[in-house]
């Protein structure tokens, strides 16, 4: 009924008024419950309407520490740390872009793209909200001191699922780990 519901309001609606529509929607059905593919799920309260959600998953794409930040019920970011090739994170803009959401960690292990994570909240997460189309999170002001508090916090609880879920066992260890360093080149000029 609910997916009915949703594919009906979109084939009516204007995209403004579904986006609207999708937000209360999300707001009373979806984002603050807990997906059967999220673990062990732990809610860190921000500010009022602003949550950060971490979690582990197992999926057929990777595996790995997952977080979420959902702004008024809205998934803004979602990072997915699985590891060389497949870590990842999505920025939700609220645009009907959903090829265009995906970024791939540079970072190759679990460990560094949880660094990652907490570095992109901390230092760029005013430039995600400001890339989203509604003016209501665009203009959202986020207390940077209980930010950096949540954030230690959450790396803390994504290093403990990396190091105690015993389906992370292959992603302790790195592939490139006895690999000799890169020869440096130098240049006379």
């Amino acid at each position: 009924m609910k997916s009915l519901t949703k594919t009906f309001a979109k084939i009516i609606l204007p995209y403004s008024y579904f986006y609207r529509f999708l937000q209360v929607y999300r707001q009373h059905f979806s984002r603050l419950q807990h997906h059967p593919e999220e673990h062990d799920v732990v809610i860190y309260k921000l500010q009022s309407e602003v949550i950060i959600k971490v979690y582990w998953k197992v999926l057929p794409i990777g595996k790995g520490p997952a977080l979420a930040l959902i702004v008024s019920g809205d998934e803004i970011l979602r990072f997915d740390c699985f590891g060389e090739d497949q870590g990842h994170y999505h920025v939700f803009c609220g645009y009907e872009y959903p090829d265009r959401d995906r970024f791939y960690f540079p970072e190759k292990t679990v460990e560094e793209q949880i660094n990652r994570t907490i570095f992109e909240l901390d230092r760029n997460l005013c430039r995600y909200l400001q890339l989203h189309r509604s003016s209501q999170i665009r203009h959202l002001k986020i207390d940077a001191i209980t930010l950096k508090n949540v954030c230690e916090q959450a790396r803390h609880q994504m290093l403990k699922y990396l190091w105690t879920v015993p389906q992370f066992e292959d992603l302790r260890r790195p592939r490139y780990q006895k690999s000799e360093p890169l020869q440096l080149k130098t240049v006379e000029v």
